[in-house]
């Protein structure tokens, strides 16, 4: 019987924690054994799920939704993406998820760690952690991510995740660290806009996206002034990497695609939410008061990702 996977848990650190702490009950087999490579496929996701006990596509939905950042570079989902992610999950594909659900890059927030070994009695890794992004939305400290004794980096290679639970080589743990309060507003909102993307479970239409985008961006002082703040500071290549030349002649230049470029480019679309709205919940009010204008639900045209096709 596998262990019970927690709240937020990153995949990676609930298969971690199976071996290391079920390994006598796995000698004979190890139930994970296919799952070695550096990238994992559906067809690795559903028999996680299987073992689980969640099944169908449902089930593995479940599991991508809850412990994987995929949707969060999946935002916006129109019917076709969702009939092709049902037809590959029916013939179990090989095709690759990639970084989005087995990260190399991993981090950790201390605080996080005593509450979690206050609250259940063990730590793990999360997935709100493990997407680029450096300060813990609950707790505005910066994330962990090399060890502060000796330097080696949390990385898959170096210390796999066993790390907090084992130690470092250095014979140091991670609860042995100090924690660093972060002091900067635009990492605290990044951190609190990608976790409410991440727990969000429905999709959004492309079009009424556009839209809230487009009347935020022509009327909206606060981009402006958030704008100058991110550019002055120089975080428009520590916020968003992704950038190839400057951030608002790319927002520019994706916007005049039209709508249907926010299903291809996916980080193009929590970079408008960060840069045009307060939050997450803000950007959700004005794409509702869009579908009421146009006499829409929102329950009709933002379908929960499990049942997208049925």
């Amino acid at each position: 019987m596998l262990l019970k996977i927690q709240t937020d848990e990153a995949l990676d650190s609930y298969i971690s924690r199976n071996r290391l702490f079920l390994k006598d009950k796995f000698e004979v087999e190890d139930p994970f054994k296919s799952l070695q490579g550096d990238e994992w496929s559906i067809k690795d996701l559903i028999l996680v799920a299987d073992l689980m006990s969640w099944h169908h596509f449902a089930g593995f939905i479940k599991l991508v939704q809850q412990h994987t950042v995929y949707f969060s570079y999946r935002l916006i989902v129109d019917d076709v993406e969702s009939m092709l992610l049902r037809h590959r999950f029916l013939e179990k594909s090989n095709c690759d998820f990639g970084y989005v659900t087995k990260g190399k890059n991993v981090a950790i927030c201390l605080e996080c760690v005593k509450d979690d070994i206050e609250r259940v009695g063990f730590s793990f890794w999360r997935r709100s952690h493990q997407n680029e992004i450096n300060v813990c939305a609950t707790h505005n400290v910066k994330l962990l991510k090399k060890c502060q004794f000796c330097d080696r980096a949390f990385r898959v290679e170096n210390h796999c995740l066993n790390v907090l639970w084992s130690g470092c080589k250095c014979g140091r743990y991670i609860l042995e660290s100090e924690t660093e309060i972060n002091e900067c507003s635009l990492e605290f909102k990044r951190s609190k806009l990608n976790a409410a993307i991440l727990n969000f479970d429905r999709k959004l239409d492309c079009v009424i996206a556009y839209e809230s985008f487009l009347i935020a961006l022509n009327c909206n002082e606060r981009y402006k002034e958030l704008w100058n703040e991110v550019t002055d500071s120089r975080f428009d290549r520590v916020l968003f990497p992704w950038t190839k030349s400057d951030l608002h002649y790319e927002i520019k230049t994706y916007l005049s695609f039209g709508p249907e470029h926010l299903r291809v480019c996916c980080y193009i679309v929590a970079t408008l939410i960060f840069l045009l709205f307060a939050d997450f919940e803000e950007f959700i009010r004005s794409f509702k008061y869009i579908l009421e204008k146009k006499s829409l639900q929102f329950e009709s045209m933002t379908e929960k990702r499990a049942s997208l096709v049925s």
